[in-house]
């Protein structure tokens, strides 16, 4: 478990370096943070943990993710709170969020499956792709007052973009299954999750743009703004793997008349 520990803790020394004696690793009073956290523990660190223990037994590396799921699941927001603990035992003064944010970027890649899909499908997982790329390197370049602002400015772009997507597949499911009011509630409610984890990214900046020497201020926003695009890029895929697997199996029994 300790080199599993280190695998997931190996980007520590540059956190604590930008962060200094600061260490905010608990979300304050914002639940909904924590949990969008977990989502980020859940799709970045654990599978490096997992790899590592494999490599010991893939009995116990299975069960310690399955545990770590159905945690999650019954209390939402514990992952994050069980592998922050971790971390900062390993690294005492380590900003967790800061670190995970950096880790969001060493292992990402668009999903394949809505990327197969094209259209507005392959655009907005692109645009999230890109959103996410970006964001996990202000740590880096967040001192670089030009690169920053360059990349504040090329975030707002793509997230324009994912959004503007993210509009047409609404409207092209609407049409394809209009009497499904589940989809359309579950769109519109993406696009008030969306707006309200953009916004509050953008409130942030503002703050950081009024004082410079809080940087660390962007990065639970920056994190939640990834995990929110990541839990819709997932609830997406399994909506169109559910509708075109009924569509199969209707083509199929008419087929079969």
């Amino acid at each position: 478990m300790d080199s599993a520990a280190s695998r997931v803790g190996d980007t520590g020394a540059a956190s604590r370096a930008a962060n200094g004696s600061a260490n905010p690793n608990t979300p304050s009073g914002n639940s909904q943070e924590t949990i969008a956290f977990s989502t980020i523990v859940l799709n970045f660190v654990l599978p490096r943990v997992v790899k590592d223990l494999e490599a010991q037994d893939v009995g116990p590396a299975q069960a310690f993710a399955d545990a770590l799921k159905t945690a999650e699941a019954e209390v939402p927001g514990i992952a994050y709170q069980i592998v922050s603990a971790i971390l900062e035992a390993q690294s005492p003064g380590l900003n967790v969020v800061e670190h995970l944010l950096r880790l969001t970027g060493s292992s990402s890649s668009p999903d394949s499956y809505l990327m197969s899909q094209g259209g507005n499908y392959a655009e907005l997982e692109q645009h999230a792709h890109e959103v996410k790329k970006i964001l996990s390197s202000l740590p880096e370049i967040v001192l670089d007052r030009s690169k920053f602002l360059d990349n504040i400015k090329k975030i707002a772009l793509h997230l324009k973009n994912y959004l503007a997507a993210l509009v047409h597949i609404a409207k092209e499911l609407e049409q394809k299954y209009p009497q499904n009011t589940a989809i359309q509630r579950s769109m519109q409610y993406r696009r008030q999750e969306f707006s309200r984890a953009s916004r509050h990214f953008s409130e942030q900046l503002k703050l950081y743009f009024q004082d410079n020497s809080k940087a660390q201020i962007i990065y639970p926003s920056a994190l939640a703004l990834i995990a929110s695009n990541i839990q819709f890029s997932h609830k997406l895929k399994d909506m169109l793997l559910q509708l075109n697997g009924n569509a199969a199996t209707a083509t199929s029994a008419a087929s079969s008349d």
